[in-house]
């Protein structure tokens, strides 16, 4: 699955126009293959029920005058309005007013930034949400050198050649529409929604509204090229927000919050279905990719897929110098959730607009030139040389429609819903089908079947894995309280008064693996400090410590900014103080990034090293936090040392031996896999030691918390709340401190 799916809220309704061509409507290969006079890329194309219902067919081309209504006026073509129009109009005005007087010499350009700028601010609601797919650079190249063998055939007069090769290219664009229907399919159906009364107020932990099945309407765009002038196929999918109630009629706001939750799988299927009908029309074969995130096109080496990624290669550049200065800055490694924030910036920093007109003729003449100067190769030759039949011809493979293509076999099925699942659990605690569908397109085998029944079969396959066909899985949603009537389910099965997707799930096996962590967790008898003695230890007076502790603040104010004679912040030594002398076998410190939480492990060390209770071992997820750590407590390892894996082996080299009295401080414990930290925690068990956990739980599921807390009990990281499984989708009933 090299498909990449990103959402983003849209406000600029001019950038897709800027790169279109403005002039007579061309068949979907003259695109690609001819200069274009007055833009390049091809215009969009309506799609959904929501557009259908306004009068759009599948299929229609875009057009700007109700293109601006519906999505500029959310009304429909004759002006009639579609619920609410866009709000907070006027303060985005009066932003911008004051935004442009502070640069009065703003160019156009520049003044368009400025009104983007003050509809964000102004938190206007969106006119759009745009859903970009990447497609995978190995189909981008493959369907650059059709482009350039037409190029080619033309320049020398081939008319013949120009028509085979023009004709392949639409193929090529036929079979990418395909696709990105098929994932909106499954995007209508799971995500299509609108909420209706109001959602303000809760009841035992529900929101008091309903949510209804809605009709969404889309505008698709299929773009050829990177800004950075590289051959990138993607689509910008910009959905309209609003959205027509299919229960009454009305036009409302979808629940864009369900979203995000469904883009890597919509991202599954598109991958799934084009690259089932290219290898069912070409007989390309497919390699796994390094990174494990799906294949691509076997024969196009990655140094050439490398030469044509110039914008990664300037984000990735870009990201290196932002994360170093994070580090100088703060003394640290970025979180994961600091890193995604350093990530988006080098994103916008590095792009460049796209300007003026595209000539795909130069275009694809410059390709050509790059690729034979470096690596010696003729960008006409690649996709011939991919493609494979006896004939030479790509036409060999076609099928007519009845034809089904073959099938995986049963043992490659099993094997690869064995693998999705498997991967699910070890990315995530608990999971949801969309996770599924997702890992399921990056490991079922490509073979050449009918593109729309490979797509099915993903989603076929994760409703068989929910219903544990492959291992057990339990479904951690706890079943209504009483019988719900008919006229109050939606098509899911589910009741109007329940949100939409977000179902979890866990396997049998992870569950045990979590239960029997949190019974070692919660056992006493563990090494512990005296608590006089390790309040002296942190630099701070007992009672000043459990005052802090019990939220006791009045006698001692600013707990958050105070000092122990240690350097400890008051709240950072309870903390440790709760950790050190509670008895239990592991401990508990939650905390966000920059709280110090490093720094708390170090200090708990020093103090523990001092009572002479045993070593001080340190462990974290990476090396680089491994680095970090290792500052204030020399024996340090990452993981994978500590427990003496290899790559494939667990364990193969053995555990680092712990001995009774140990204490044992994992830092970023939140990324230690479940396995892992399992097997930490029994060892520490068996040989009387202790554990400490710190970490930030937001980068997982769990919601936020105070600034320093500790426990004394594992937190579970997923629990089943429902007697057993239950399938329930669409289609089935404070400041940083130092160290």
């Amino acid at each position: 699955m090299a498909v990449v799916a990103t959402l983003s809220k849209g406000y600029d309704l001019d950038y897709i126009w800027k790169q279109v061509d403005r002039g007579p409507v061309k068949d979907a290969a003259s695109y690609y293959i001819q200069a274009s006079e007055s833009g390049g890329e091809p215009p969009g194309r309506w799609w959904g029920p929501g557009a259908e219902t306004l009068g759009f067919q599948p299929g229609q081309t875009v057009e700007r005058k109700p293109y601006d209504l519906l999505f500029g006026k959310r009304q429909a073509p004759d002006g009639s309005p579609l619920g609410r129009p866009p709000d907070g109009g006027r303060k985005a005005a009066d932003l911008y007013a004051r935004l442009l007087a502070a640069e009065p010499h703003a160019t156009a350009g520049r003044q368009h930034e400025l009104r983007i700028e003050a509809t964000r601010q102004t938190r206007q609601s969106p006119p759009f949400f745009d859903l970009t797919l990447s497609l995978s650079k190995s189909i981008s190249i493959f369907h650059a050198s059709l482009g350039e063998n037409a190029r080619l055939a033309r320049q020398a007069g081939d008319r013949a050649g120009n028509e085979y090769w023009s004709a392949l290219v639409g193929e090529v664009d036929d079979m990418i529409w395909q696709a990105v229907h098929a994932g909106f399919g499954y995007f209508q159906r799971e995500a299509g929604y609108t909420r209706t009364g109001s959602h303000n107020t809760r009841v035992r932990g529900r929101e008091t509204g309903q949510w209804h099945e809605a009709d969404l309407a889309v505008a698709h765009w299929l773009q050829h090229t990177s800004r950075d002038g590289d051959m990138q196929l993607h689509i910008h999918s910009q959905i309209v927000h609003t959205a027509k109630t299919v229960t009454d009629g009305k036009w409302r706001a979808p629940d864009s919050l369900g979203y995000n939750e469904h883009i890597g799988a919509v991202a599954a299927i598109v991958s799934q279905h084009l690259e089932e009908a290219l290898t069912r029309r070409f007989g390309v074969a497919w390699v796994a990719r390094d990174d494990g995130h799906g294949f691509e096109i076997k024969g196009i080496s990655g140094q050439m897929m490398r030469l044509f990624s110039s914008r990664r290669e300037s984000i990735t550049a870009d990201l290196r110098d932002r994360a170093a200065q994070f580090e100088q800055r703060c003394g640290r490694k970025p979180s994961q959730r600091e890193l995604a924030r350093l990530a988006q910036a080098s994103n916008f920093k590095t792009r460049d607009a796209k300007h003026g007109a595209l000539d795909f003729t130069q275009l694809h003449s410059g390709w050509a030139d790059k690729l034979a100067r470096t690596l010696g190769v003729s960008l006409a030759s690649v996709a011939p040389s991919v493609w494979h039949d006896s004939g030479g011809h790509a036409g060999a493979h076609t099928r007519g429609p009845e034809y089904p293509g073959p099938v995986p076999s049963q043992v490659e099925v099993h094997r690869a819903a064995q693998k999705a699942v498997a991967l699910a659990q070890q990315d995530k605690s608990t999971w949801t089908r969309a996770d599924l569908i997702k890992y399921l397109g990056r490991v079922l085998p490509r073979s050449g079947m009918d593109p729309a029944a490979a797509a099915a079969l993903l989603e076929d396959l994760a409703d068989r894995a929910l219903r544990s066909e492959f291992e057990p899985v339990a479904c951690l949603e706890a079943p209504e309280p009483a019988e719900v009537p008919a006229s109050l389910l939606r098509a899911d099965g589910r009741s109007v008064y329940q949100r939409h997707g977000g179902v979890r799930y866990a396997t049998h096996t992870q569950l045990t693996l979590e239960q029997r962590m949190l019974a070692l967790a919660r056992a006493d008898g563990a090494p512990r400090m005296d608590r006089a003695e390790a309040a002296r230890a942190l630099g701070a007076d007992l009672a000043q410590l459990d005052r802090a502790l019990t939220g006791d603040t009045q006698n001692t104010p600013d707990t958050h900014d105070r000092r122990t004679r240690t350097g400890l912040r008051v709240d950072q030594a309870a903390a440790a103080l709760s950790v050190l002398t509670d008895g239990r076998c592991v401990s508990v410190i939650n905390a966000p990034a920059g709280s110090g939480k490093t720094w708390v492990l170090a200090a708990a060390g020093r103090a523990w090293s001092a009572a002479g209770l045993g070593r001080v071992i340190g462990i974290t997820p990476s090396q680089s936090a491994r680095n970090t750590l290792a500052a204030g407590v020399p024996e340090s390892y990452n993981t994978a040392q500590f427990l003496g894996h290899l790559p494939g082996q667990r364990g193969a080299r053995g555990p680092i031996q712990l001995r009774p009295g140990d204490l044992i401080p994992i830092d970023e414990a939140s990324m230690v896999s479940n396995p892992d930290l399992a097997d930490v925690i029994s060892q520490a068990a068996t040989a009387g030691a202790k554990v400490i956990l710190a970490g930030d739980t937001s980068q997982l599921q769990a919601p936020g918390f105070s600034p320093l807390s500790a426990g004394s009990a594992l937190p579970p990281r997923s629990w089943p709340t429902s007697p057993g499984p239950r399938t329930s989708t669409r289609r089935a009933a404070t400041g940083p401190i130092p160290g």
